[in-house]
């Protein structure tokens, strides 16, 4: 990921600098699986959640939701046209897999 170490979510696995870690990281037309659906990932963060969010979402969306980061090639953090797409791809299969689309 453009300005980050390579083991950025391993350095962050104690929470001495935080939590962070996702299901996938995209990058081009490569998907990289790091924890199985499953398992919790510390992606979503928010001081406030909405009433709404609380209902739909759980306590903590980080329960259950599957989070998915996108590599980008410089610092205006929008990924390449590739990693979008590959991105869309997964989306629509992992909605297909749990039957949400």
């Amino acid at each position: 990921m453009c300005g980050r170490k390579p083991n950025f979510f391993n350095n962050r696995k104690s929470g001495t600098s935080g939590f962070g870690s996702a299901h996938y990281i995209v990058k081009g037309t490569q998907v990289i699986q790091c924890l199985p659906n499953s398992e919790l990932a510390y992606h979503v963060r928010s001081n406030v959640y909405t009433a709404s969010a609380l209902k739909n979402l759980s306590s903590n969306p980080n329960n259950c939701t599957i989070g998915i980061e996108m590599t980008h090639p410089d610092w205006t953090g929008k990924p390449d046209a590739t990693t979008y797409k590959t991105t869309v791809e997964l989306a629509a299969s992992l909605l297909k897999t749990y039957g949400l689309k």
